[in-house]
């Protein structure tokens, strides 16, 4: 398959933006594991969709209330998954959201009896979407910094620019 790329200068990295032409389907950090598993890629530029992310990022990094609309994301068709990153989508800057809390909420919106926070772990950790569907909100019900496949560093400092404070989280 065929993947346009750009990249976005952040405040934590290069951030690589990946398109199919019409829609988002990745934003990784520079050193994320799933750039080094990606077919070809052409570089460019000028895809209206890497221009609303770029906005989108520009405007979170400066605390200006980002949008971005999520029927322009593309996202594998893991059903699990896609209704743990809606979830997730939802999730207001600066707001906190456990492994826990996630499941509660597919339980009462799937009508299921149980599930387990290590599933909806899994789900997140295939985040394709970095900052854009922000995983790095999610924490440990006892405040651990679990996990981030852009690294834990970069996860506390997107907390800490949401305007939490590094003492409230275990490291």
């Amino acid at each position: 398959m065929l993947i346009f790329s750009t990249y976005f200068q952040s405040p934590l990295g290069l951030i690589h933006l990946n398109s199919d032409g019409k829609f988002l389907t990745g934003a990784y950090f520079q050193d994320h594991e799933n750039l080094k598993n990606q077919s070809t890629t052409v570089f460019k530029e000028d895809l209206k969709i890497f221009q609303e992310a770029k906005t989108f990022l520009n405007d979170y990094f400066q605390k200006r209330n980002p949008h971005f609309a999520q029927d322009k994301l593309k996202l594998d068709d893991n059903a699990f998954r896609n209704a743990v990153y809606a979830i997730l989508f939802e999730t207001s800057f600066g707001e906190l959201i456990t492994y826990g809390q996630i499941a509660k909420h597919l339980l009462s919106i799937k009508h299921l009896k149980n599930m387990s926070p290590q599933a909806i772990g899994n789900a997140v950790s295939h985040n394709p979407i970095s900052i854009i569907i922000p995983c790095h909100r999610v924490i440990g019900v006892d405040g651990s910094l679990n996990g981030y496949s852009g690294g834990i560093f970069r996860k506390l400092e997107l907390l800490k620019h949401e305007g939490h404070q590094e003492s409230e989280f275990l490291l």
